[in-house]
Order: C-alpha cells, then structure tokens, then sequence
C-alpha cells in the first residue's frame, strides 16, 4: 500500500524574528546595516547599569534603531542582586 505525503508539498511558513541585544551606542550607519542588511527587526538596549547608573549609551542606540526602521526597540535595565548582610 503507497501513502502519499502531502505535507511535503505545503509551504512553510516561519514566524522568526532575529533581534539584537546590546549595551553601549551604535552609529546610524551600523544600526542601518543591522536592520536592512542583516534583516534584524527588533533591538532591546541596556538603559541602566548595574550599578543603577543611567547609561547614554541608550539614547543613540535606540534612535539609530527606529531611525533605521526596526519593527520594535525596547530597553532593558541590570539589576544587581540584593546581598544580605550578615
């Protein structure tokens, strides 16, 4: 008895997304080649160190993102961790 796959004859179809995660500034020109070039379409920047610090880094970066057409741009802070005194 021969069974037929019809499955291997439907498209695929992918819902991927690829995105960047970094900390720091990024130039116009590097955030452009990341979202046309490399097709990413979302990015999440650090907005707070560690320390809890403001980082400035954020504010070009997520720019330079949206500028360059990204889908979605979010921002991200570190949290240290809590240690208990003892």
């Amino acid at each position: 008895m021969k069974r037929t796959f019809l499955s291997a004859a439907l498209p695929v179809l992918s819902l991927a997304a690829l995105g960047v995660d970094f900390a720091g500034s990024i130039s116009s020109s590097t955030a452009s080649c990341l979202v046309q070039q490399q097709q990413v379409t979302y990015g999440i920047v650090r907005a707070w160190h560690s320390s809890g610090s403001f980082d400035s880094g954020c504010v070009s970066a997520t720019s330079a993102l949206w500028s360059a057409g990204a889908e979605a741009v979010d921002v991200y802070s570190e949290q240290q961790q809590a240690r208990e005194a003892f």
